[in-house]
């Protein structure tokens, strides 16, 4: 996504790509949140568990809480994070390509 040598056509085409699978992964998260389709993260030894243990959890259940469960409100959060960062990205480099 932030190659300054990519056409504009390559850079839509990329763009798209992630907004779809954005919105595939949020219909599925608000597909399973209607029908209390939760993951197991009870496990010991489980990564998801380690983070979900690691962080606040007001911070995922009062402050940003689109679902009921906790794992999905972070990845949610964690997509959103890396496509601002990524469109920061291909901003800077678009500015800086012009010529």
């Amino acid at each position: 996504m932030g190659d300054p040598t990519a056409t504009p056509s390559s850079r839509l085409k990329s763009w798209v790509t992630t907004v779809l699978v954005f919105l595939l992964v949020q219909l599925i998260f608000l597909t399973m949140d209607f029908f209390a389709l939760y993951p197991n993260l009870r496990e010991q030894g489980n990564f998801a568990r380690s983070i979900m243990d690691a962080l606040p959890d007001e911070l995922f259940t009062t402050w940003f809480a689109p679902y009921d469960f906790l794992f999905f409100n972070f990845v949610t959060a964690v997509m959103v994070v890396a496509i601002v960062l990524a469109a920061l990205k291909d901003v800077i480099v678009y500015i800086f390509s012009r010529k």
